[in-house]
């Protein structure tokens, strides 16, 4: 009896061992080609570049700001929206608002994650960046959140002689875009126009009509962009990651793991 028990004993040992084992190729399998795979790794891309964001219902007027500015003289350009909606109403409230309101622009192209929650403490943010990175159809987009506003420039910037170079360099960079806060004025409580060169913007920060974001010590969501540097420097420069550092980007859908 002692003996056949520490055999059993023996056999259930070497049965975990290799379950162990077995999850473990799992896991690397699913790190290696699911959750780190670029987000179109296969499908073809066209020449062009994509504004990606997310918004709640409470930041739809930003969409509009956003389709104005992404265009050049020769058109618009395309831009990928992911809607949350915390509620059915909500959902109803944004097929209304893109058909009736927007009439459904051709650059547009948009869906709705809902979540029957009106705790917005539950946004899953970077489930709504992989929707949105999912549709792209370019080799190059910017990703950013639902409350900025590009420079009116920008896409026709990328999209012009400089476009080979920065398809050429997203295999291995992400650029990084720096963001400003437009203060609200005091007299007329309007927003002045966003700046569309970096000198206008230097002399809007001199006036206290722009100011850099602030971010918490703990949490340097954009801090590490280096401000002081952006400023005086006209070269490009490298930024050393650190965790909670969460940059808005220009980069390619074709390297881009998923968040």
């Amino acid at each position: 009896m002692p003996k056949s028990r520490r055999h059993n004993d023996t056999q259930s040992v070497v049965a975990v061992l290799v379950l162990v084992v077995l999850v473990l190729i799992v896991r690397c399998w699913w790190v290696a080609n699911v959750a780190y795979s670029p987000v179109a790794p296969r499908r073809p891309l066209s020449r062009g570049v994509t504004y990606v964001t997310h918004m709640s219902w409470a930041r739809r007027r930003n969409l509009e700001r956003i389709l104005q500015v992404w265009r050049a003289d020769d058109g618009p350009g395309p831009v990928v929206v992911v809607f949350f909606a915390s509620s059915f109403n909500d959902t109803e409230a944004i097929v209304r608002y893109i058909d009736d309101e927007l009439h459904r622009p051709q650059q547009l192209v948009y869906t709705i994650y809902s979540n029957p929650s009106d705790d917005l403490r539950l946004y899953p943010i970077n489930v709504l960046r992989n929707i949105g990175l999912g549709h792209v159809k370019t080799e190059l987009c910017v990703l950013a959140d639902g409350d900025m506003i590009p420079n009116k420039k920008l896409y026709e910037d990328v999209i012009s002689s400089k476009y080979p170079s920065f398809v050429a360099d997203v295999q291995h960079t992400a650029f990084v875009l720096p963001i400003f806060h437009l203060a609200q004025s005091e007299e007329t409580g309007q927003i002045p126009p966003v700046p569309g060169e970096k000198s206008a913007l230097l002399s809007a920060l001199d006036r206290g009509e722009v100011k850099v974001t602030l971010d918490h010590p703990r949490r340097p969501h954009h801090f590490l962009t280096d401000y002081n540097r952006w400023k005086s420097d006209t070269r490009d420069y490298n930024i050393r990651y650190r965790f909670w550092y969460e940059p808005y980007l220009l980069m390619s859908p074709r390297y881009m793991p998923f968040f």
